[in-house]
């Protein structure tokens, strides 16, 4: 189970952004909602995005880092991702890889179709958020669904360049719509 995996527990949740109608992005930002991420309590946090629906066809799901208060969702990053897809019959799947290297948002999904019950979701660890000595890291784990009734699941490995700022702010948003429907959680994962 998860307390295993993270070493006998130690989650302890921050915050929840709930989305029921068409909204543009789900932003933690730390002293906002009673979020923190910076201020030494965590070291490494955790979230879950579940039951995520778009607004728009095809649309690719992003998430971008701040070192300034929320005013700028702007710290390079460089992703490296495996995926593997196959259809609704299981009768074809395939492999492949890819990578973005970016000053802003990163890819989480592709393409999530907006077909009557399509979604995705993800598991994300992040790693030393409020280190002003090292870059920051993150892993995820998505499960996407098109529209065309393929299914896509990501493994990705993001490292966010920032070395000597600590990231403040996380943002969720759409490449060319928005989220109809979304549930984003946030864990900071005990020091002890």
């Amino acid at each position: 189970d998860l307390k295993t995996y993270i070493g006998g527990g130690g989650l302890v949740h921050i915050n929840t952004i709930s989305i029921s109608s068409s909204t543009a992005d789900a932003t933690f930002l730390h002293g906002t909602n009673d979020v923190v991420l910076n201020d030494g309590t965590y070291e490494n946090f955790l979230i879950i995005g579940s039951g995520i629906q778009v607004g728009t066809d095809d649309d690719s799901i992003r998430v971008s880092f701040s070192i300034d208060n929320g005013s700028n969702y702007n710290a390079q990053t460089y992703r490296a991702t495996d995926q593997v897809e196959m259809t609704q019959s299981g009768s074809s799947a395939s492999a492949s890889q890819g990578a973005q290297s970016s000053a802003g948002a990163t890819s989480l999904a592709g393409a999530v179709g907006n077909n009557s019950g399509n979604t995705f979701m993800f598991t994300m660890f992040l790693f030393n958020l409020n280190s002003t000595t090292m870059k920051k890291t993150a892993l995820v784990e998505a499960l996407e669904e098109q529209h065309n009734l393929i299914y896509k699941k990501r493994s990705s490995f993001i490292t966010i360049a920032e070395k000597t700022a600590a990231i403040d702010g996380i943002r969720f948003n759409c490449n060319s719509g928005t989220f109809s429907k979304a549930t984003f959680r946030l864990y900071g994962i005990t020091n002890g």
